[in-house]
């Protein structure tokens, strides 16, 4: 999974890692798998996305994050929340500057 999310910080593979991120998150949200590394793997590919200012990966990222927490609000699972919770207070802390925070 670390490869998938690695993806996500190059343009050119940036699609089909989200795709295949989703599934992963999908199957996450549903409770058939558990990945315990995700906050881990999401905060540092979209922490290297706004180091390296990856313009295209930047709009990416926000809209898989979104996509993440609207998949978990719609679902109401408090155990995703929570996940959601510590990546968001990640990413915050790491990019405390980057507009991003207000979207999500």
């Amino acid at each position: 999974i670390s490869y998938i999310f690695v993806s996500l910080c190059d343009e050119a593979l940036y699609e089909i890692a989200t795709r295949v991120a989703k599934i992963f998150m999908m199957y996450m949200i549903k409770g058939d798998i558990r990945i315990k590394e995700i906050e881990h793997y999401f905060c540092s590919s979209f922490h290297f996305i706004y180091k390296n200012d990856i313009s295209p990966c930047i709009d990416n990222a926000k809209d898989l994050l979104i996509w993440y927490k609207e998949e978990v609000d719609k679902r109401k699972i408090e155990r995703e929340r929570v996940n959601l919770r510590e990546i968001c207070h990640s990413l915050i802390e790491k990019n405390a500057e980057e507009e991003f925070a207000d979207d999500i």
